[in-house]
């Protein structure tokens, strides 16, 4: 099973642009951890239209920065199925 979730402090502290936690969960396990201040009016549509145009069947290839946590994630369409690859770029990459 595969869970998206934000954190709750954005709703606590509001500011300009909501600033919080995103996990992206793959059978329990967090896919994206360390990313606790990404700015989520960037992110959620950011991750929502990389995974609509690989639906839409246009792209075989979709990227989504996680700039603060230096994250990249990678989704690729393999026929029926997607593979997940997260980037980390913080010194040293990996």
């Amino acid at each position: 099973m595969t869970r998206i979730r934000i954190g709750q402090r954005w709703k606590r502290e509001p500011s300009a642009s909501p600033l919080d936690s995103i996990a992206l969960e793959l059978d329990g396990v967090d896919l994206l951890s360390g990313a606790v201040e990404e700015s989520l009016a960037e992110v959620v549509p950011a991750l929502v239209r990389a995974v609509a145009s690989l639906h839409t069947g246009g792209r075989g290839l979709a990227q989504v920065s996680l700039a603060e946590a230096h994250l990249e994630l990678v989704l690729r369409r393999v026929g029926a199925e997607v593979e997940l690859l997260v980037a980390s770029l913080a010194r040293p990459a990996r």
